[in-house]
């Protein structure tokens, strides 16, 4: 693509699904506001390229690569790199819980992966432009707000421990979050999060808030 005085620099993908990763770019390749675009699938990749080559105009991050949640990250990105516009992106359902972690955190904007990619050409123009893109694609229809159904750890075949572990990853909070907050090591966080994994049939974070989707641990 011939460069042009529009074009703000190049974008960065950073997700740990190679083909999510190559649509994305491959799309973001093709917007007249970047020279170009590239992707990296962990958060180290972003710091060596930086390193390497210079710093991207706009950073596309997944909220979740592997079982981790970006939010620190993104914080570090924000006080290193403060001209870099950041993204999140994610297939989350759970949406609200989701914009609402990118913003304490310090993101431009959220992109939802199953929204129109005419959604995601705007999200990027308008964060390139200077502004925030956490407008979801349709405003919903007033209606009450269904509650969850509260379920105890034990009820779940989970320690007291494990229950309050699950709670506090169904809020987005990372295993270095979750040991501060309990007072517990990192490695245990880890260990209880596995186990919760084996016990509930799942192998990701993503699919263990699919599955306690409508229930809140008490």
């Amino acid at each position: 693509m011939k460069k042009n005085e529009n074009q703000y620099g190049y974008g960065m993908v950073v997700d740990d699904h190679p083909l999510v990763a190559h649509g994305i770019t491959e799309f973001l390749t093709r917007h007249p506001m970047l020279s170009h675009a590239m992707n990296v699938q962990s958060t180290a990749a972003v710091w060596q390229t930086i390193a390497d080559q210079s710093e991207p105009a706009i950073i596309l991050v997944d909220y979740w690569i592997g079982d981790e949640s970006t939010s620190e990250f993104i914080q570090e990105l924000r006080r290193r790199c403060p001209q870099i516009r950041v993204l999140g992106i994610s297939g989350d359902a759970r949406r609200q819980e989701i914009t609402e972690a990118l913003q304490r955190c310090g993101a431009h904007g959220f992109y939802g992966k199953n929204e129109s990619a005419q959604r995601l050409f705007q999200a990027v123009q308008v964060l390139l432009s200077g502004a925030e893109w956490f407008t979801p694609e349709k405003a919903p229809t007033p209606r009450a707000v269904p509650r969850d159904i509260p379920v105890s750890a034990r009820n779940l075949g989970l320690t007291e421990r494990q229950g309050q572990t699950l709670s506090l990853v169904l809020e987005g909070k990372s295993n270095k979050q979750i040991a501060q907050e309990l007072g517990l090591s990192e490695h245990t966080i880890k260990e209880y999060v596995s186990a919760i994994f084996i016990r509930l049939g799942v192998s990701n974070r993503t699919q263990l808030i699919q599955a306690m989707h409508g229930r809140s641990v008490q």
